[in-house]
């Protein structure tokens, strides 16, 4: 049996049961296997105690992180 990937502080990720949305993770806790994320849209909606499990790494390729980023910069 594999353990499930540890995720890390800042990382876009996608959780089991929420296909649609993107998460960035805020906190780890690695002794229990948990992790508190936030809502990339609303950062008012917190998931907590999120099994590692349950959390998957958002795949971009190139062009997406660029237009992520530059998005980013000009919504501040």
């Amino acid at each position: 049996m594999t353990l499930p990937r540890v995720p890390h502080r800042g990382e876009r990720v996608w959780v089991d049961g929420h296909y649609a949305s993107v998460y960035i993770v805020v906190r780890i806790d690695k002794l229990e296997g948990i992790a508190t994320l936030k809502l990339e849209s609303n950062p008012a909606i917190v998931l907590k105690y999120t099994p590692f499990s349950a959390v998957h790494l958002v795949k971009e390729d190139v062009n997406q992180a660029a237009a992520r980023i530059v998005k980013e910069a000009t919504e501040r």
